[in-house]
């Protein structure tokens, strides 16, 4: 819930912040309002500024930007670490100030450097400055889950967690960007967005002094890149049993704090797991939550009996058709990158805020990364064992050859790429005959596995979950000021999954690993009881104007929406991603 913003000049001094805020005339701590402090350097020459969303009453143990203790170097930090004082065991004797990870992740960095990366457990943006050699480290977490943008001004790189800040309030849009969003319905993880401004990609870093260019390097995963060969588990249970054991790792490190254990549930396995585990390993009940439209027709005991099986609290918040509308145009106007799931993400963060709820817990619906959801396309990976699935693209490009055209060259056929060349079908035309230029599938970020479904997951996690999801969640974190933990995004427990033989997923027809993993927590009445959540009941009418808000928002006098797509007579919701309509009936899946 809070935002780092600063510059480095190469060639002259700092005088005043080149963003959206006031000038520094001193190097010290300064307030200009509660929750918002800056530093400049003594020579001038770098600006820090770190805000914080004041609709949390939750106090920072130390305040930002902060100071190593030698006094050398200076950071800003966005997120949280959750093994930070483990870390602390490996650090020199000194005293400290509080049991903040800002003090230890800077402390850290002062004195191992960049080999602290790799043994942080969190999710993190953060800016590091040398004060002596005038070098800016800006570094971001495995997954991508924190946001971090950067963008080069004349003799000055500046960088924000909200991108808004660089572009000045002003969308100003890269037309590769635009035809991006209007192809796959969000905006790209690496490229250009507009104005020279650019994503750092997750698990990099970048480094850059007064006399250099920058430099990237990314820690994870970790160069050379591992060979994430299968592990030598033969038999099932081994491999559910290992599952297991991580599971409860990471649920116990995000329930460690002293905060209220709150859980989403929505229709998915995954935040019944969390849910599950959260309540085994507390020391005292959990609260559960489910936002709902009003509905007098919604059935509420799947839920509430999978709330009393686990021994939780349950609330179910209720929201009308009217402030459905009204949460989604204000996030509109307030979202740094406007999109559908974005201000899906901010109703229901916005109806858990109005219900008090400070932090909450939850599992992503489509975690096919995670083995969590397994889709159509792992079914036609069982049949693969079978030769089947040789076959597939042949039989797909007899039924459909121009559907086949637009996806032959995705990473893999799926029915998610399947929709996403469906729209790519719809919209590359109209992009062709515009300014616009059509674009090839987004590539993920390489590494060796030697698994088929690992190879699908990886692809899946950096090709839809992290600029999609991932970057939607974290603007509405900042946005309504809730602070949420994705636990199943563990780098740990993921690289576990990565290396399970696939064999094992392929066993199980109907439950995924981690569902038989938390079995004993999940009887099957449980996973097949209908948890009526999908019950948004918006008109068509409400449909397509909330969906004209995100397209307007987008185009607007700096982004000219071309009259070619407009003047189109369709409805204005095949101008964006399909997918996203469902998304409106469920929860932040």
């Amino acid at each position: 819930m809070s935002e780092i913003t600063g510059c480095l000049s190469i060639e002259e001094e700092v005088h005043s912040s080149p963003l959206t805020y006031s000038s520094c005339k001193n190097s010290s701590y300064k307030s200009r309002i509660p929750g918002e402090s800056s530093w400049t350097s003594q020579d001038r020459y770098c600006w820090l500024q770190y805000s914080r969303n004041l609709s949390n009453q939750q106090n920072d143990v130390a305040s930002q930007p902060i100071r190593s203790h030698c006094g050398r170097y200076v950071l800003v930090f966005s997120g949280h670490i959750n093994n930070h004082l483990e870390i602390r065991r490996g650090l020199r004797n000194q005293i400290w100030k509080g049991n903040s990870d800002v003090e230890t992740l800077v402390e850290g960095l002062a004195q191992r450097n960049t080999s602290l990366l790799v043994d942080l457990r969190g999710v993190f943006a953060f800016a590091f400055y040398d004060t002596e050699t005038r070098q800016l480290l800006l570094a971001r977490d495995r997954l991508g889950v924190k946001s971090l943008w950067w963008q080069k001004q004349d003799t000055k790189l500046c960088f924000s967690s909200n991108v808004r800040q660089l572009f000045q309030d002003k969308l100003k849009l890269a037309p590769s960007c635009v035809s991006h969003y209007l192809s796959f319905g969000y905006y790209p993880m690496e490229g250009e967005l507009g104005e020279g401004i650019y994503p750092l990609p997750p698990g990099t870093l970048m480094r850059i002094g007064p006399d250099s260019s920058p430099t990237f390097l990314r820690w994870w995963p970790p160069s050379p890149r591992p060979d994430w060969t299968p592990l030598p588990i033969k038999r099932r249970r081994d491999a559910v049993k290992l599952i297991r054991q991580e599971l409860e790792r990471v649920i116990q490190e995000h329930i460690s704090s002293d905060r209220p254990i709150n859980c989403l549930l929505t229709n998915d396995s995954s935040s019944k797991i969390v849910a599950a585990l959260a309540a085994q390993h507390s020391s005292k009940p959990i609260k559960t939550f489910s936002v709902h439209i009003q509905d007098s027709s919604i059935p509420k005991n799947g839920i509430t009996d999978f709330a009393n099986h686990i021994g939780a609290f349950h609330q179910e918040i209720y929201i009308s058709s009217k402030e459905y509308i009204e949460f989604f145009t204000k996030a509109i106007k307030t979202l740094e990158l406007p999109s559908f799931q974005a201000a899906h993400s901010c109703v229901i963060g916005n109806a858990l805020k109005r219900s008090g709820v400070q932090t909450i817990m939850f599992g992503f619906e489509s975690q096919k990364a995670l083995g969590v959801h397994l889709s159509g396309l792992v079914l036609m990976a069982r049949l693969a064992r079978l030769r089947v699935f040789e076959l597939w693209p042949k039989v797909m490009q007899v039924m459909n050859s121009r559907l086949f055209s637009m996806a032959e060259d995705a990473p893999w056929l799926d029915a998610w790429h399947l929709l996403l060349a469906g729209h790519r079908l719809a919209t590359n035309a109209e992009l062709k005959t515009t300014n616009l230029q059509a674009l090839d599938w987004p590539k993920p970020p390489s590494c060796r596995l030697t698994q088929f479904l690992p190879r699908i997951f990886w692809n899946d996690l950096f090709g839809y979950v992290e600029p999609f999801l991932l970057r939607d969640i974290d603007q509405m974190e900042r946005i309504v000021g809730i602070e949420t933990k994705l636990p199943l995004f563990d780098h740990r427990l993921l690289e576990l999954l990565l290396r399970i033989p696939e064999a094992f997923y392929l066993m199980s027809w109907d439950r995924s690993l981690l569902e038989i993993a938390c079995q004993d927590l999940l009887p099957r009445w449980i996973m097949r009881s209908k948890m009526s959540l999908k019950n948004v009941s918006l008109t068509g009418k409400h449909m397509e104007k909330l969906q004209s808000e995100v397209i307007l928002s987008i185009f607007n006098e700096v982004n000219p929406i071309p009259t070619q797509i407009l003047n189109k007579e369709r409805n204005i919701d095949s101008l964006l991603y399909q997918n996203n309509l469902p998304l409106i009936t469920s929860n932040l899946g």
